[in-house]
């Protein structure tokens, strides 16, 4: 394209701004790096930070070389900092409406298959458990317990590697605990 070969910063954001102005249009996110790449090249802070804010407002992210330029050119200018903060802060809102549009998507489906197998059965999933599925679930309770005494019911408590190692030295007051233990007194015969 005319920006990248002929770098000639003015004439391509003379073309930017005649086009953001005078058409509704919204550029496609390949045009709005190369903005922020001509931006950056221009060395103007002012610049940058408009067609950061436009990337913001269309919810278009740079790609991660652009970001990399970023940091190295943007590294001393709050603004360029704050915008880099908002779009940290509108991914992050993006994951998360994702995630929980995909999460109630899977609910619908398990409340549909729910109803489906009730209308079949006529016995809710999440219904009472038979005897069999409490005997079940009281056997491995039972197995569970047994396992956790025979290989940790004795253990000392994990402790932090600092105070591990602490415990392990000599003296101090673990020490004192371990060696400098009460000795009952001697027995008077009388």
């Amino acid at each position: 394209m005319f920006a990248r070969d002929l770098k000639d910063v003015g004439r391509f954001f003379a073309l930017w701004d005649f086009m953001r102005r005078h058409t509704s249009l919204s550029p496609p996110p390949a045009l709005l790096h190369l903005a922020l790449s001509t931006a950056m090249d221009s060395q103007s802070a002012s610049r940058t930070v408009k067609v950061l804010q436009e990337m913001y407002a269309l919810k278009v992210f740079p790609t991660p070389h652009l970001t990399d330029r970023l940091a190295r050119v943007g590294r001393e200018i709050t603004a360029i900092h704050e915008m880099i903060g908002l779009f940290v802060k509108l991914q992050k809102q993006d994951v998360f409406d994702k995630n929980r549009k995909e999460q109630q998507l899977l609910q619908t489906q398990i409340d549909e298959h729910e109803l489906k197998v009730f209308a079949e059965r006529g016995v809710p999933l999440k219904g009472d458990a038979t005897p069999e599925q409490e005997v079940r679930k009281e056997f491995f309770d039972k197995q569970d317990k047994l396992k956790k005494a025979k290989f940790g019911g004795n253990r000392r408590p994990w402790l932090p590697l600092g105070e591990f190692l602490q415990s392990k030295q000599k003296g101090g007051e673990a020490y004192a605990k371990r060696h400098d233990r009460p000795r009952p007194p001697p027995e008077v015969d009388a």
